[in-house]
């Protein structure tokens, strides 16, 4: 599966009030420990992505996140999550 397939994928699956988040994070601590580094890189590189975007970007939906992504990149800065 793509980047692009995976991203529509769990946009699809985050457009509903009935997402099991609970369940996924329970289930994903239940993944191989190098999916489990992996994924956290995922949401590292999200979120560094995301503070590096402009501000035309966003709006009332989404600026928090932008802000809440700004500031774990700058306090996380130095952890590179290694491949072990």
């Amino acid at each position: 599966m793509s980047g692009v397939e995976l991203a529509k994928e769990i946009g699809s699956s985050l457009n509903t009030f009935s997402f099991d988040t609970k369940g996924f994070c329970k289930e994903m601590m239940n993944e191989h420990r190098t999916i489990q580094q992996n994924f956290m890189r995922l949401i590292r590189d999200y979120m560094q992505y995301v503070a590096e975007q402009p501000d035309y970007m966003f709006d009332g939906r989404n600026e928090d996140s932008r802000e809440f992504a700004k500031k774990v990149v700058e306090a996380t800065v130095y952890n590179k999550l290694p491949m072990i």
